[in-house]
């Protein structure tokens, strides 16, 4: 098993989660699911990341302590949420088990549950995030049609600065990125969407394309607050 899924079943007060394989087939047993964090924790995820991770200070380490334990005791609750039932611990066993690339898709369309961290899903072992891949994905992906991309790959790196965002180092965004890229030497080239508006991403798309020069891959970085 490589890719396990969680189909999420929108009820009166609360969440049906479902585990599927793949294909959409169900899996273990269902689970009545709710969401717990509040706005409040929210904003608290939302400065941790963002400003005290950016400029951490001695006045604002007992408030990062505080969301520290939180983080673990919400990456415990969404395991729990999904896995506590011996059939469903037992199918991420197996999918921990399995060969890589093993991923744990959140499947679903409500926005309560796309924000949710799942990312900081934990069990006896440490975070689930170490092991496997977690996305979020539409409960039923929409087919599409492979395109052919010509070498150079080209690529156009779009990062957002919103106005009450502050000072975001693009050298710090873009690195994992060119880390990843750098393997492939002379085969891929990134563009940077300067500025970073739609009017000017459609112009480059547009120039790019009647160049005979096409852009391969869209890549945004959006820099927003957790709401």
């Amino acid at each position: 098993m490589q890719d396990l899924r969680v189909l999420f079943t929108a009820t009166d007060t609360a969440y049906h989660g479902q585990l599927a394989d793949a294909d959409g087939n169900p899996l273990g047993v269902p689970v009545l699911f709710t969401p717990f964090l509040k706005e409040a924790d929210y904003e608290d995820l939302r400065w941790y990341l963002e400003d005290y991770m950016d400029l951490p200070d001695g006045g604002a380490v007992v408030r990062a302590e505080r969301i520290e334990r939180n983080l673990e005791i919400w990456g415990r609750t969404l395991h729990d949420a999904l896995f506590t039932a011996d059939e469903n611990r037992k199918l991420l066993s197996q999918l921990l088990a399995g060969p890589e690339p093993r991923e744990l898709t959140i499947a679903t369309r409500d926005p309560a549950l796309l924000r949710l961290p799942w990312e900081l899903m934990a069990d006896d072992a440490g975070s689930l995030a170490q092991r496997l891949s977690v996305r979020r994905q539409l409960e039923e992906p929409e087919s599409t049609t492979p395109r052919p991309a010509q070498l150079p790959l080209r690529i156009l790196y779009i990062v957002s600065r919103p106005a009450d965002a502050g000072f975001i180092d693009p050298r710090m965004t873009a690195k994992a990125l060119f880390d990843a890229l750098d393997p492939l030497g002379a085969n891929v080239r990134v563009d940077f969407c300067r500025p970073p508006t739609l009017a000017r991403m459609e112009e480059m798309l547009r120039v790019g394309q009647c160049d005979g020069e096409p852009c391969g891959l869209v890549h945004f970085e959006p820099h927003a607050p957790l709401h």
